[in-house]
């Protein structure tokens, strides 16, 4: 089941996040980061769910998402140029990791997404 994690985007802004997947062992309890070698990601950001164009789609291949495969670590990057184009206020949004072969896909994180306004442009 993917966490759940509401977003706040100021438009006109790099917008920067930095997510670590970690598993936690059942016997010690301790929380390890996943070795994510081999894994894509793919984000998207719609005004509505069921909208059939996103406002914000971002890949490992073009670059807005960059995975650290031996870390657990997943940096999502919004260019301040990206973030000022955007005209909804209000949206949805989700993270997925999978495999090349797309044989394994994973909904990380899911939620709603408030983009601010920005007053000096």
């Amino acid at each position: 089941m993917a966490g759940r994690l509401d977003l706040t985007i100021e438009k006109g802004s790099t917008f920067e996040r930095v997510f670590t997947w970690k598993t936690k062992d059942t016997e010690t309890g301790q929380l390890t980061p996943v070795v994510l070698a081999g894994y894509k990601a793919r984000c998207m950001f719609r005004e509505e769910i069921d909208d059939a164009i996103p406002f914000f789609f971002f890949f490992t291949e073009n670059g807005r998402i960059v995975i650290e495969d031996l870390t657990g670590i997943i940096r999502l990057n919004i260019p301040a140029e990206m973030s000022t184009s955007v005209i909804p206020e209000r949206g949805v949004w989700d993270l997925e990791l999978y495999t090349p072969d797309e044989t394994f896909v994973i909904r990380l994180l899911e939620g709603k997404v408030k983009l601010k306004p920005e007053v000096t442009r």
